[in-house]
């Protein structure tokens, strides 16, 4: 089958328990973050909405620390996330300043992902909105465990992330609402400095009044009016440029590319990895054996009953063929591939062009098999090899589309096409889906960990 598929959609952070129930698996090592980050002294806050905090941790942790506790925090981290059965995956410099970081912990027999986001200084898409200073100052405990700011700094943090993002629903309104009633005067303070011109009388005035509705509809102007009172200057736009630059240079997505003989159950382990794997990145993209050249197809197409059932082209369709799969290769690889996973996607491939020279008949391929081979010598090569690998006996019982000759001299050859591929995981096949899923899981992160550590220095 040469149809292909791309899925691509933003990842998704854990869900609210069930009203009633015991703290989630994010909360319990939110708060495990916490006494840690206290136990070491480092000057923090957690800023934004942490009303549920005690029970339930549905999204990023957002954590503002002292400017000269920032270059520690890769650090802190690894050596948190060591001590409670964990390892730090991954690091993605959105901001400048800012750092989001994964964690990712063993629990219960599967791994669970705590996502810290921390800067020293509040800034948004260049603009420095509130330094960590104000933030730190005042700060106050709370029953989890955590240091949160005073109600003024609080306010002004979360208005200006709501501001930017350019929406305001009834959950955060009421957060913000809770900070005006608690110390109005520091509040106002806020958004006089973050508005001084543009919005701020009419904005009290609601706030007053706890009217939502005279609040969301503004929210696109105060954006602009934001951006007008914080304008960026010539050392904030050389830095963002710096930090895109970086971000090209050492991209923090992962591209994964499966193989496998036919019955090794290559789809049903994606279809169970790719979930599990994709709390460690912004999103995540699916491909089947080519890029493509880029072009959003539909998932699916019809099954492939019999792989080896049509003749073999000659030599100038076959030629022709690696041709076409090269430049698909390549250009998809710069066009599409690499700005995903310089964008923090997990990027899957289920089969790739090093498949021609496995299995040629599938792809009805009648050229020389040294031209296959030296298709993947000058293709862009994933990250990380992942081979399924199982008996010919189990294939057969699995799915009976090619003879067992076949069954087993398609095992030899992918267990040969891993040995000359640099850093491939080869993952027996023939246990249950589970333990198959989870030993390609916990290859995949430990790759990105020891890639985290080197890029930080902490290897």
């Amino acid at each position: 089958m040469e149809s292909g598929a791309l899925i691509t959609e933003p990842t998704k952070g854990p869900e609210r328990p069930e009203p009633g129930a015991g703290p989630s698996v994010q909360a319990a090592l939110a708060a495990r973050l916490f006494a840690f980050l206290n136990e070491r002294g480092v000057p923090y806050v957690v800023v934004g909405d942490v009303r549920d905090y005690e029970r339930a941790v549905a999204s990023d942790i957002d954590l503002v620390v002292a400017e000269e506790a920032l270059p520690r925090m890769p650090r802190v981290l690894a050596d948190f996330a060591a001590a409670h059965e964990g390892q730090l995956v991954q690091v993605i410099r959105h901001e400048h300043g800012a750092f989001y970081f994964v964690l990712a912990h063993r629990v219960d027999g599967r791994h669970e992902f705590l996502h810290p986001d921390v800067c020293a200084t509040y800034v948004r898409r260049g603009r420095l909105l509130i330094a960590a200073d104000e933030l730190l100052k005042g700060r106050r405990s709370t029953p989890f465990g955590a240091l949160v700011p005073a109600p003024g700094p609080a306010f002004g943090y979360y208005l200006a992330k709501r501001v930017d993002k350019g929406s305001l629903d009834r959950r955060a309104f009421g957060y913000l609402l809770e900070l005006w009633v608690a110390d109005r005067g520091g509040c106002l303070a806020q958004l006089e400095r973050l508005l001084p011109r543009d919005g701020a009388p009419g904005l009290a005035s609601a706030f007053d009044r706890a009217d939502l509705d005279a609040v969301a509809p503004a929210f696109g102007d105060l954006r602009r009016a934001l951006e007008r009172a914080h304008p960026l200057t010539w050392a904030d736009r050389w830095l963002e440029v710096r930090r895109a630059v970086d971000r090209w240079a050492r991209p923090t997505g992962v591209w994964v590319a499966f193989y496998g003989p036919d019955g090794a159950g290559k789809s049903s382990v994606i279809d169970r990895v790719e979930p599990r794997l994709a709390p460690a990145f912004r999103r995540t993209a699916r491909y089947h054996l080519r890029p493509h050249f880029g072009r959003r197809l539909r998932p699916g197409g019809t099954p492939v009953t019999e792989p080896h059932g049509q003749p073999a082209r000659g030599w100038i369709g076959s030629f022709a063929k690696v041709a076409y799969w090269f430049l698909d290769a390549t250009l998809g690889y710069w066009f599409r591939v690499r700005p995903q996973v310089v964008r923090s996607t997990l990027v899957v491939f289920d089969r790739y062009v090093d498949d021609l020279a496995v299995d040629p008949k599938r792809y009805r391929f009648g050229a020389p098999v040294w031209t296959a081979d030296a298709l993947r010598r000058v293709t862009p090569r994933p990250d990380v090899t992942v081979v399924l690998d199982a008996p010919a006996d189990v294939l057969q019982a699995r799915k009976a589309e090619v003879p067992l000759a076949e069954s087993e001299r398609q095992r030899e050859a992918y267990r040969a096409l891993a040995e000359r591929t640099r850093g491939a995981v080869v993952v027996d096949a023939a246990r249950p889906l589970s333990d198959v899923a989870d030993a390609v899981e916990t290859a995949v992160l430990s790759r990105l960990a020891d890639r985290t550590a080197r890029r930080l220095g902490l290897a």
